[in-house]
């Protein structure tokens, strides 16, 4: 089937996950390069922030030697000094072959030095004179401590400068995914926005109607029309079938009456014949009985009070409570009045009536006939009070006004009165209520209420 729903909903929810691994892929993509160069900058950086710190500890040590020549402060400065080695050499190993230029130089000098700066130091611990290792300290060898310093904070200030240029360059690029994110996530919600639409209109609402239209079916109300889709698929086809169904079952039950009349017309021939009279009145019985069952208002075609009953009550039980309902109550006033004057010409009214009610709901509610002049509107979706306004004053505009049979003129009166609920319980209240409430419409006019029942 060319627009097989199943075909439409599998690329739809395909395209979903594809979009779903895409956003997932792009974001652990950011986010694992900008953890990343963070934890990169942060570990280097502490890496040369602790071998200053360290290296002041050192020279405090040789200090304190130097002051008091204890054996603890030596042993100490042992320990400090194969710390601050070891992190010497790994600066060394990680910017003397580096890209920037400025930083490897840099971390050459330091490491250069500091060599040269311990192999100096360790003359003045092991010295035995400490008097003579002290001048030579402060007057010589103390100046390699001032390079060592110096060498080390213009690495960490070149080291900084160069993560702040790198980690611009990330949040370019941090930038640039992001708004490939919104893209593809503005792509992936109008997706589901069209999906959800694409269900909506395709599936849910011509499901809803067809449950509608066939509920009047199979009550036997066989001159509803069933709406057939557009576009060809499994619930057009669906729908195309009730149609059909509601069609043979209108050409057997009108074959059914035209039998019958035949029978009725040969019963003349066959006067006095009663075993053929039975037979006839066992078979009228037997038709009659079947559309008694079937809740149909014979002269005007419509659905009988049980039935719209029946329905309004199936339809609210299923209802959303988000939704809306409305029913609605419309009189001819003066029935009574036309019928004596016009006779059979009553039932015309009553089928025009119907022909104007169906026309102003649009096939989205159904009409029910409960007695002379009175007919019930049930709307199963109604958002605003101004949707069931604008019904009302349709509904008196089509059927308030000249009614002509065989060239007599009659002024039909109508009234309507509705009620919109939210989140109805019961379909006698509603019904009851709207019909209770048409002694306070004036004929011409129509009432409007809101409320839960």
């Amino acid at each position: 089937m060319k627009n097989s729903l199943k075909m439409r909903f599998s690329v739809a929810f395909s395209c979903i996950a594809v979009s779903v691994i895409i956003i997932c892929s792009l974001s652990a993509y950011t986010y694992e390069i900008l953890i990343s160069r963070l934890a990169d900058y942060s570990l280097s950086l502490s890496e040369l922030n602790e071998f200053r710190f360290q290296f002041g500890e050192l020279n405090n040590v040789i200090d304190e030697y130097l002051e008091s020549g204890s054996v603890e402060s030596r042993e100490k400065y042992g320990d400090i000094r194969t710390e601050v080695t070891d992190l010497c050499e790994k600066i060394n190993q990680e910017y003397s072959s580096g890209d920037d230029d400025i930083q490897s130089s840099l971390a050459v000098s330091v490491y250069s030095t500091f060599s040269k700066y311990i192999q100096q130091t360790d003359e003045i611990i092991n010295s035995v004179d400490r008097d003579k290792a002290r001048k030579l300290f402060n007057n010589k060898y103390s100046k390699n401590s001032g390079y060592i310093d110096n060498y080390t904070e213009k690495l960490i200030s070149s080291r900084y400068k160069t993560s702040e240029e790198t980690l611009e360059e990330t949040n370019d690029k941090i930038i640039i995914f992001k708004a490939v994110l919104v893209f593809v996530l503005a792509g992936f919600s109008m997706l589901i926005i069209g999906l959800a639409i694409m269900v909506f209109k395709d599936v849910i609402a011509p499901i809803e109607k067809l449950s509608r239209q066939s509920k009047q079916i199979a009550n036997f109300n066989f001159d509803i029309n069933i709406d057939i889709p557009k576009n060809s698929n499994e619930i057009s086809v669906l729908s195309e079938n009730f149609n059909n169904m509601k069609n043979s079952l209108k050409e057997f039950f009108e074959t059914n009456e035209k039998n019958i009349q035949v029978l009725d017309e040969l019963l003349i021939h066959f006067e006095g014949n009663e075993e053929f009279k039975d037979y006839i009145d066992n078979h009228r019985e037997v038709n009659d009985a079947i559309f008694r069952q079937a809740n149909i208002d014979h002269v005007s075609g419509t659905m009988n009070y049980k039935a719209f009953m029946h329905c309004v009550r199936d339809d609210i039980s299923i209802m959303d409570s988000e939704k809306n309902c409305a029913v609605a109550a419309v009189e001819i006033v003066n029935f009574s009045e036309i019928s004596n004057i016009v006779l059979d010409g009553a039932d015309e009214l009553l089928k025009s009536t119907v022909k104007h009610l169906n026309y102003v709901l649009e096939k989205s509610g159904y009409v029910a006939r409960v007695s002379k002049g009175m007919f019930l509107l049930f709307i199963p979706d109604t958002n605003m009070s101004e949707d069931i306004d604008k019904i009302c004053a349709d509904i008196i505009n089509a059927i308030d006004g000249e009614f002509v049979y065989h060239k007599v003129k009659q002024h039909v009166l109508a009234r309507v009165n509705a009620l919109v609920s939210h989140s109805p319980k019961s379909e006698k209240m509603m019904v009851n209520f709207v019909i209770n409430g048409l002694e306070n419409i004036e004929p011409g006019k129509y009432g409007i209420s809101e409320g839960y029942f």
